[in-house]
């Protein structure tokens, strides 16, 4: 019989620079998904996203001086099945959406390429639960 792998987990993280960060987040994160459950609700957030994230997304997307400006960093731990696999990595660049995410997917598809005897799964995607 064969044995399937055990099923991932995911925990995520997140840090705000003070309390009334936090609870703004909370309140337009509140706004959102109420508006999101209605098609109306819907309509209203396509058509002025500035409103509803205090100009953090708009019509046209950012300038070209925000996507130069811009920075991210994600830091990831991954445990094997036994206590002594843990793999620790860092994942930082330029503009997360429209300028790092190509270069994820590039170095994504470079990685399956080149290391498809590595991949234990057989076919298919393969997505948690």
């Amino acid at each position: 019989s064969s044995s399937l792998p055990p099923m991932p987990f995911l925990s995520l993280c997140f840090g705000l620079q003070s309390k009334s960060h936090a609870y703004t987040f909370l309140g337009f994160g509140a706004i959102f998904a109420t508006l999101a459950k209605f098609s109306w609700g819907c309509n209203i957030l396509h058509s002025s996203p500035e409103t509803f994230t205090r100009g953090f997304f708009r019509e046209g997307g950012p300038t070209d001086e925000e996507l130069v400006g811009a920075s991210f960093a994600t830091y990831g731990t991954a445990y094997g099945t036994t206590g002594d696999q843990v793999v620790k990595v860092k994942f930082s660049g330029g503009e997360p959406g429209y300028i790092a995410t190509a270069a994820m997917m590039s170095a994504l598809a470079l990685t399956v390429l080149n290391h498809r005897e590595s991949i234990k799964f057989e076919g298919g995607v393969m997505l948690p639960g």
